[in-house]
């Protein structure tokens, strides 16, 4: 047997070995077996697939490419089209089956319209053909969905829909469309028109753990306390994964901002900031859907900002301690939204102007400390 021959049955061997094991990009990357973005074999179904993954943004499988070209019709079908072909110049898709299974089946995919990234989600999962329900985009990415983008006449379009998010447009000049009834190509982007290059990507099957703190945390997971000086670096944004999260206590080196993604914490009882001196920024007005809270402990850290007014929906919040931390401005009046707190010592911050009236409305306090401000 040639060189050659014994160089192309050993690559067709290694393939084979991936192929058996993994399923997505995702699994690759969270397996350590990641080579850097390019092309990849997958199982997927019982059979094997060639992908490209984007490793360098999480692990992202591109499970469909239409150039900008590419007339509409020629994707608006559940099946397969030039598979196990990677070449970006050519139209390609993987079968609707297929892409639910890398994904799988969760409801959140990448969409790239012209240089317009976007997360398109679908409650019941990837679907290829038109007029179907329950779209919905994430214009900004921060795994809040935007608007909606059901359409009878497209597989998904954004133009001119519900607003799902106050905190974004949903106006047309941003808007993305595809799969329209007429013989127009590639995507529609706001502003700029049909004929865009557009990419789909399925992102991690049964998301199972998040990359936070620098390692992989099991998402249902009760409690993340990394150690003194063990962990370094910015908070991931994937922290917002961790929704049955019920005890969050930092003590670390830590740096960076808390992420808006806190804000889906939405079983988070205890959260401890202490002795973080790297923490920079403000608190997010994403922690007023932390309704779950009970105690709070923000303690000689350099978190600073102002308090954001969503303080006031902490409905259950028993004990509140900002202690020698940056935290600056005025005291929002919503504080006296806290009906449930007793404890509240918020002394030695950077804390100004006058004490609101409506702190009066607190009645269960028992004890307040508001001492060592300016």
């Amino acid at each position: 047997m040639s060189s050659t021959s014994s160089l192309l049955s050993l690559l067709c061997a290694c393939a084979t070995v991936v192929a058996q094991q993994y399923s997505s990009c995702f699994e690759i990357l969270e397996a350590g077996k990641s080579q850097g973005d390019g092309d990849y074999f997958l199982l997927v179904n019982n059979r094997t697939l060639k992908a490209n993954c984007d490793m360098t943004a999480g692990g992202w499988t591109l499970v469909m490419n239409v150039p900008a070209t590419t007339p509409q019709n020629n994707f608006t079908t559940p099946n397969a089209v030039n598979e196990n072909t990677t070449d970006v110049t050519t139209f390609f898709k993987f079968s609707d089956d297929d892409i639910n299974a890398i994904s799988g089946f969760r409801t959140r995919f990448r969409f790239n319209c012209s240089t317009q990234q976007i997360f398109v989600s679908r409650q019941f999962g990837w679907t290829s053909l038109r007029g179907q329900s329950n779209w919905t985009t994430d214009r900004n990415r921060d795994t809040i969905d935007d608007c909606t983008a059901s359409n009878s006449d497209f597989i998904f379009s954004d133009n001119n829909s519900t607003n799902l998010n106050q905190n974004v447009t949903c106006n047309a000049n941003l808007s993305i469309a595809f799969g329209a009834i007429s013989d127009v190509q590639g995507c529609y982007l706001g502003q700029v028109g049909w004929n865009n290059r557009a990419t789909l990507w399925a992102g991690s099957p049964t998301r199972t753990r998040a990359f936070v703190f620098g390692k992989s945390w099991n998402i249902s997971s009760t409690t993340a306390s990394p150690d003194v000086g063990t962990y370094t670096g910015p908070i991931s944004s994937e922290i917002g994964l961790l929704t049955n999260l019920v005890t969050w206590s930092l003590s670390t080196a830590l740096t960076g901002t808390i992420p808006s993604q806190v804000g889906l914490l939405i079983s988070l009882n205890t959260w401890n900031i202490i002795h973080v001196k790297g923490i920079t920024g403000s608190l997010p007005s994403q922690i007023g859907n932390l309704k779950s809270l009970r105690t709070i402990d923000f303690h000689d850290t350099t978190l600073g900002g102002t308090l954001p007014t969503e303080i006031g929906r902490w409905s259950n919040l028993d004990s509140w301690t900002s202690y020698l931390t940056l935290l600056s401005g005025p005291i929002p009046s919503q504080i006296g939204r806290l009906t449930r707190a007793w404890f509240m010592s918020l002394d030695n911050n950077k804390f100004n102007g006058t004490i609101p009236t409506e702190i009066g409305l607190a009645s269960a306090v028992q004890r307040l400390s508001l001492g060592g401000n300016m």
